[in-house]
């Protein structure tokens, strides 16, 4: 803090990610005592408070991309977005500011995460979204058939919430922005990355084998742990 003077808080991480609302409790350790920061990124703010709700800036490449995807397809046709586990709107926020001309719906079970995705709203001046509060489970029976394009990240468990995001794109299909754990533990040292993410395209292929795939493309977005990836695959389905 000496040292760099516009660090006002030092805190330290004392558990993981936990629970249903993705929360982590954490330490101060000096300055002053609040978890409550502000986030700048991509030309977009973010307030949010870091022991509350799940947030992580390393995705900003990531988030800066898929924005840039449905922007440029925004220019020729008006979407239906929906991003199934919106958080504080990290991804829905800088959607909604760079496709003006289409809609997105930020949904999020934890209630301090909504709370802030609604303030997030006004402060960066964005009137083509609606926060939702809810569970996914309940609540996407209010969406069906709605969605040209949905965000799903939640990668620990996001199997369990395919058959949801297929039941809310439109009749025709849609893009799905899917993140998924990938590990690699049995490829060689060189070859780790391209395995995991050939084995994270083939599950979900595989989940799939009932609707027509269109395309696929994957990437890492980061990692994770020793030889496990977050694999982001992007992937257009027609019914």
């Amino acid at each position: 803090m000496n040292l760099h003077k516009s660090i006002k808080v030092v805190a330290k991480r004392l558990s993981a990610v936990e629970g249903v609302f993705r929360s982590r409790r954490l330490k101060i350790l000096a300055g002053e005592h609040r978890t409550e920061t502000m986030h700048k990124e991509n030309g977009c703010r973010y307030l949010l408070d870091l022991e509350r709700v799940y947030f992580n800036p390393r995705l900003a490449r990531e988030r800066n991309r898929v924005a840039s995807l449905a922007a440029a397809h925004s220019k020729t046709e008006k979407e239906s977005v929906i991003d199934m586990f919106a958080g504080v709107g990290s991804f829905s926020i800088q959607i909604a500011k760079r496709a003006p001309q289409s809609y997105v719906t930020a949904i999020d079970i934890n209630p301090a995460a909504v709370k802030y995705l609604r303030e997030n709203i006004k402060l960066n001046a964005v009137s083509n979204i609606e926060a939702v509060r809810g569970d996914i489970k309940e609540v996407h029976v209010n969406f069906i058939d709605r969605a040209d394009r949905i965000i799903m990240n939640l990668p620990k468990s996001v199997y369990l919430f395919l058959e949801l995001a297929l039941r809310m794109l439109k009749p025709g299909g849609g893009v799905i922005h899917f993140y998924v754990l990938e590990s690699a533990y049995e490829a060689s040292a060189d070859k780790r990355l391209d395995t995991a993410i050939d084995k994270a395209k083939q599950k979900l292929r595989t989940k799939l084998k009932e609707h027509e795939v269109l395309w696929m493309d994957a990437q890492k977005v980061k990692v994770y742990a020793p030889y496990t990836y977050i694999v982001g695959i992007d992937v257009a389905i027609r019914e």
